[in-house]
């Protein structure tokens, strides 16, 4: 009853299981995580078990519905080369993180591995979720339409950005309370995940697999998690929903630089157009050619 044509009938009912599954993981994980956050490695490690439980659902639709296919080394390969790109993206954490050398070598393995598979997690369910079964979903349904690549990747990274409001409710869950300040964080954050987004199906389209994604979604998700294991001060990305913000801030507290005023701002909204404009002309390219197939 519940088959992909069944979807393609009511497609509102599968951006609500999406979106459910979405929000659902981040509530079970915020619970696991109250209930077992000493030491820090249950903390992280009870969020990765949430993670990987949760992602079974969109792996088993994208092999029931034959999304899961085999593809060649060299289109996995270039999936975590194209990737790479959003190195830019979260290189100010990688900054942050180079600058405590006071701190850097007494690390907590134990966290940083339970981080490493919270952050892997995190990549598997929302790729598997987003660009694993709904993107390729949209692509089937609208396959007679034209600039199908297009609308479907805008529409999957729509819900990619719609499914991290999460972060809100998470902390509501968690906290009983939302801070302004953490809301307008992830508000930004809803932002910057749908130019994310765009590039990142831009890449599953050409390479027809999410690997690479998975990869590089993880990556961001790590080095973030990194810097709160790694330093006594923690600069979340949604405490000021910025990344290059965030390392501006950083850079203030420690009297390395000051007065940068809107700079991080300008050069984080070039970073986001740059994902945004990149992974269409890919996309566009891919549709041309499928086209003249």
């Amino acid at each position: 009853m519940f088959g992909k044509e069944f979807f393609k009938r009511y497609t509102f009912l599968l951006v609500l299981l999406i979106i459910v599954i979405g929000m659902s993981s981040s509530v079970i994980t915020s619970l696991a995580q109250e209930r077992f956050h000493e030491p820090i490695e249950n903390y992280y490690g009870a969020g990765a078990i949430c993670k990987f439980v949760t992602s079974v659902i969109p792996l088993f639709l994208m092999v029931k519905w034959g999304y899961l296919k085999k593809v060649s080394l060299s289109k996995v390969l270039l999936g975590f080369a194209m990737g790479a790109f959003t190195f830019i993206f979260f290189l100010p954490n990688i900054l942050i993180l180079t600058m405590v050398n006071e701190t850097f070598f007494n690390v907590n393995y134990n966290g940083v591995l339970a981080v490493a598979l919270l952050s892997l997690g995190i990549g598997l369910i929302e790729e598997s979720a987003i660009r694993g079964v709904f993107l390729p979903f949209l692509c089937e349904k609208w396959h007679k339409k034209k600039h199908v690549y297009v609308k479907a990747a805008i529409a999957s990274s729509l819900l990619f950005a719609v499914i991290h409001l999460s972060g809100s409710v998470g902390y509501f869950v968690k906290y009983k309370t939302l801070p302004m300040e953490y809301f307008l964080g992830n508000m930004y954050q809803v932002y910057y995940t749908f130019c994310y987004g765009i590039f990142m199906a831009a890449v599953v389209i050409k390479t027809k697999n999410i690997w690479g994604v998975v990869f590089w979604h993880g990556v961001c998700d790590f080095v973030a998690f990194l810097k709160s294991v790694v330093i006594d001060e923690i600069f979340l990305t949604y405490l000021y929903g910025s990344n290059y913000l965030t390392f501006a801030r950083f850079l203030e507290k420690h009297e390395i630089l000051a007065g940068v005023k809107y700079a991080p701002q300008v050069i984080e909204g070039c970073i986001n157009l740059a994902l945004v404009v990149v992974g269409l002309v890919i996309i566009i390219k891919e549709e041309k050619k499928m086209e003249e197939i």
